[in-house]
């Protein structure tokens, strides 16, 4: 996050509007990469904009995909009764 003039925003979000121009309504930007720390903006395989629903839609994949793959690459967690 970035503060100029009382404002505080994304770092992301301030280059790509710099670049770009504003958001147009109802997009937003995500962030194709886990790395939410990573400002690269100029690649489409770091940011793209997209609607509110498929930015949620692709976070609900990466969820349910990394909860098959389990903690640090290891085998899934399941709860077995004892």
């Amino acid at each position: 996050r970035l503060s100029l003039h009382g404002q505080t925003a994304a770092v992301q979000l301030v280059l790509w509007t710099n670049d770009h121009g504003y958001l147009p309504g109802k997009k937003e930007l995500d962030h194709v990469r886990p790395t939410r720390l990573c400002i690269r903006y100029d690649s489409e395989d770091h940011l793209q904009l997209v609607t509110r629903r498929r930015n949620m839609l692709r976070q609900w994949e990466a969820r349910k995909a990394a909860s098959q793959i389990g903690h640090n690459g290891g085998p899934p967690m399941v709860c077995e009764e004892a």
